[in-house]
């Protein structure tokens, strides 16, 4: 629990970022995971980092009874982070280092 803490509060920084939204970096990418669970780019935006941020941070959610939707809200929040930092930079090498977390952990436990 500790180091998603601390987890959190490094990427609450990056949640006082303005967000660049309707930009997809990772348009030709295939994804393995069925379309109904794949995490989109339109899901990772700064309005829905905040509430992920908010419940984590408020103790709504209890990461040991409901761990699914625990990583859930890290994987919003740590998705919406590469992202913004792929459109900030505006590398091929960030944008490629988002588009290999949105293909390899982009997607919702259940």
């Amino acid at each position: 629990m500790r180091i998603a803490t601390m987890f959190i509060l490094g990427i609450a920084a990056a949640l006082a970022q303005t967000s660049t939204a309707g930009e997809n970096l990772c348009d030709g990418w295939q994804r393995s995971v069925p379309e109904n669970k794949q995490i989109l780019e339109s899901d990772l935006t700064f309005e829905a980092a905040q509430v992920a941020n908010a419940k984590i941070k408020s103790g709504e959610i209890d990461p040991v009874k409901n761990e699914s939707e625990f990583v859930n809200l890290l994987r919003i929040i740590f998705g919406y982070g590469l992202r913004q930092q792929a459109i900030d930079i505006g590398t091929p090498e960030s944008a490629h280092k988002f588009c290999e977390w949105l293909v390899k952990d982009g997607f919702w436990r259940e």
